[in-house]
């Protein structure tokens, strides 16, 4: 850690929270700076807690700091999932921190992000109806010259948006 001190002067904390499968709660904490150009993520550790409130979440981060010798003062970023004890704009972890060091912007987790939009789009119908429209139109396809025909008229060789020669029905397996 004395490479973020000395070299990158400034680095991100980024924590994830899961239960162990004694149903305990535990914390991943990582680093994220830059050492010569490069972006490095390191993990500190995995932290057994009793609470995960913000105030005591934010206590945990604070303490990992301090026995690593980072300094409060150089950190930049925050990443936390956003559920509330983390994102909370009054009470969570990221408030109590900002409160500490204002310099220390939150960025909601781009993996929670993109999970949340898979289940989002997941969740939508016209999405899910997809496979069957595809399926049917590779039907059409098969069974009608007229829709060939209509079909292979948009195919342009000078597009540069190339269409499949053909449409076939999806596999039922898929």
């Amino acid at each position: 850690m004395k490479k973020i001190n000395k070299k990158s002067k400034q680095f991100g904390i980024i924590i994830e929270g899961t239960q162990n499968i004694q149903g305990k709660e535990q914390e991943v904490i990582c680093v994220r700076y830059v050492n010569n150009y490069f972006e490095i993520e390191d993990v500190l550790g995995i932290y057994n807690i009793d609470s995960t409130t913000g105030k005591s979440l934010c206590q945990l981060i604070l303490d990992v700091i301090l026995c690593l010798q980072l300094l409060i003062q150089t950190l930049r970023c925050q990443t936390y999932d956003g559920a509330a004890n983390m994102a909370g704009k009054h009470r969570g972890c990221q408030a109590v921190i900002k409160k500490i060091q204002p310099l220390a912007q939150y960025v909601h987790c781009g993996a929670h992000v993109s999970q949340l939009i898979a289940k989002s789009v997941q969740q939508a119908s016209f999405i899910k109806n997809v496979p069957d429209f595809v399926n049917e139109l590779g039907k059409l396809y098969s069974t009608s010259e007229k829709f060939k025909h209509a079909y292979l008229s948009q195919y342009d060789e000078e597009n540069e948006v190339s269409l499949p020669r053909s449409l076939k029905p999806v596999c039922h397996t898929r």
